[in-house]
């Protein structure tokens, strides 16, 4: 008995310095914000102004916490509404990392096979010529953008610089297929291809007998409580959708994109507080996993194909530097704009979303994650 007493009081003495140590560890990365917080502010107030971008969200996690969460600007330019966390934004080719979760999980159950062609699962809906034409290309080298596809599906409609407004519809998409001309041999060459994650998408879709908007549904919002990660916004969300600007001329509105079957590659609608959710899932899921190489898990996207220290996975990208290794993906709907990154060797990462488009995103993005996460 006197045994048993002393395991249990060292049980909960182990716990509890589990429970210090994390209660520590969580209030220096809070401190840490604390501190820099009038510099982020001012990086990005500058930059929003420099740029004449009406607005953005920002949030930022640290060790399992939304540690800073704040908007910028006000939902439309003739708005007092500012935006904050919960505002709704389109997040752009943000949205195929959401795809390849989703792919994962069908995988996981046995329902899509990564190595198989992928006229396995298009059947008679494609022609004979276009079955031989696709034989070599799989969801994997969809997935990783090297499926040798072209970027666009070869119908595209839409004008650069103007919201895309007629969806993409599913006759569209098996057109292209029946009459599609391959940029490369399957598994030869990388190249970006916005038709390459349509296809993956709809690959889910035959799989699994359901939509893009229920598979999105099923394995992203209700297994992580998502309320505004969505393809559909009902009318009580749309009101809380910011207005996107078109990056040429950052004082006209633009519209919010219709996408249709190029919804899984940058249609999908979110927000700060859903997408922290989701990204301290990812920090979790990758540093419980990375270490032992177990790819299993539905959040890991790591699968990766090496180009000059550079990877692309399953909708993540991967870069090492001299402080660690940093995934993420970034968007940009000639409007809407994106950036989504973590760092698990620093167990954060950042996320912001804004209303006007361009290559200042990408630099805004470096600043604040060199600032936040570059040393060890």
């Amino acid at each position: 008995m006197a045994t048993r007493n002393i395991c249990r009081r060292a049980y909960w003495f182990v716990l509890a310095c589990a429970g210090l140590f994390l209660i520590h560890e969580s209030a220096q990365a809070q401190s840490k914000i604390d501190q820099n917080a009038a510099w982020i502010r001012g990086v990005v107030d500058s930059t929003l102004k420099a740029e004449n971008v009406p607005a953005l969200s920002l949030g930022i996690v640290q060790d399992g916490r939304l540690v800073f969460s704040e908007g910028f600007g006000t939902i439309d330019r003739e708005s007092s509404k500012e935006v904050d966390g919960s505002t709704i934004y389109q997040i752009g080719s943000d949205s195929k990392k959401l795809t390849a979760i989703i792919a994962k999980n069908l995988a996981l159950e046995g329902l899509l096979d990564f190595d198989e062609p992928i006229g396995t699962y298009l059947g008679s809906s494609i022609t004979e010529e276009a079955h031989e034409k696709l034989k070599g290309v799989t969801m994997r080298l969809l997935l990783q953008h090297r499926a040798g596809v072209p970027y666009r599906p070869p119908t595209n409609r839409r004008v650069d610089g103007d919201p895309m407004l007629i969806p993409y519809s599913e006759k569209d998409l098996l057109n292209d297929l029946n009459n599609l001309v391959m940029r490369s041999e399957p598994g030869t060459d990388s190249g970006y291809s916005n038709f390459g994650f349509a296809i993956a998408g709809y690959i889910c879709e035959r799989a699994s007998g359901e939509s893009y908007a229920v598979l999105l549904q099923k394995y992203l919002a209700e297994e992580l409580e998502l309320t505004a990660t969505i393809v559909d916004p009902s009318e009580k969300q749309i009101p809380q959708i910011a207005i996107p600007y078109r990056k040429d001329d950052r004082l006209v509105k633009s519209q919010r994109w219709n996408m249709g079957k190029m919804t899984p590659a940058g249609g999908v609608f979110s927000n700060i507080n859903d997408s922290a959710t989701l990204m301290i899932a990812q920090l979790d899921a990758y540093r419980r996993f990375e270490e032992v190489s177990d790819k299993g898990h539905p959040l890991i996207l790591t699968d990766p194909h090496e180009e000059e220290g550079r990877y692309y996975g399953f909708g993540l990208g991967k870069t090492v530097y001299e402080y660690g290794t940093r995934y993420g993906h970034g968007g940009d709907l000639d409007g809407f704009a994106s950036a989504y990154m973590f760092s698990p060797k620093q167990n954060g990462g950042l996320i912001f979303f804004t209303t006007s488009g361009g290559r200042w995103v990408g630099r805004l993005e470096s600043q604040l994650h060199t600032r936040l996460f570059g040393e060890n």
